[in-house]
């Protein structure tokens, strides 16, 4: 019967030592049972907010597919506009060119008319400062055949004048009032309108006439000779 008993006592422990291993098992299960269960509830919530932010992102897309079609329509409105607006800018600019072609051709012409303008000028200076000079050349040389004409006509001798070139002016004041028919050789005509000159008694007989350099030189008989 002990042996009985200890085979009793053997098989129970074993199968006590089973029960606690299907139990410890069973608690690992059950642990891990309630492991997932977290986890499938993690992942619910993970489902429900993916699918939350996929509706969300759809009605974006949605939105961003309008913009974008708004976008390419406005697009094509400005390509378009920009193709009227090229065209006519090119004929602006084009026209413009042109304007600034014919200004360009303008202000050459201009130029060269200036150039011309000039030489001709200058010509023209070169020409008057040529005839001034001629002529002043002429009226010294008319002063002095009126000066030997006068002294011709009065038969005073030319040693009596004893000429200076300052007395140039003198002579030519002189001269002036002389009476036409003393003054052959004067370019100067006078006006029928104008009052008549002295004549050379008048102009003898006056004393300040008589204050001249060049009447007072005259010897009393010459002197006598021209109020004769």
């Amino acid at each position: 019967r002990s042996s009985d008993l200890e085979r009793l006592m053997r098989g129970n422990e074993g199968e006590i030592r089973e029960g606690e291993f299907w139990e410890n098992e069973l608690e690992m299960e059950r642990s891990r049972e309630h492991k997932l269960q977290e986890s499938l509830g993690e992942l619910r919530k993970n489902l429900k907010e993916s699918v939350q932010r996929l509706q969300e992102v759809s009605s974006r897309s949605q939105d961003l597919d309008r913009e974008l079609t708004q976008e390419r329509d406005t697009v094509k409105r400005l390509k378009a506009a920009h193709r009227l607006s090229l065209t006519g800018t090119k004929e602006a600019s084009a026209r413009i060119r042109a304007e600034i072609e014919a200004k360009e051709q303008e202000t050459l012409q201009i130029q060269a008319s200036i150039i011309e303008v000039e030489r001709a000028l200058e010509q023209a200076v070169m020409s008057s400062q040529g005839r001034t000079q001629e002529l002043e050349e002429l009226n010294k040389e008319l002063r002095q055949c009126n000066l030997q004409q006068f002294i011709q006509q009065t038969g005073t001798s030319a040693a009596v004048f004893q000429w200076k070139p300052e007395d140039e002016e003198q002579l030519s004041n002189f001269a002036h009032q002389l009476p036409p028919s003393h003054r052959n050789g004067d370019i100067h005509i006078s006006d029928p309108d104008s009052p008549p000159r002295p004549t050379t008694k008048q102009f003898l007989g006056n004393p300040r006439n008589l204050q001249n350099p060049l009447v007072s030189s005259l010897t009393p008989g010459e002197f006598h000779h021209w109020r004769e």
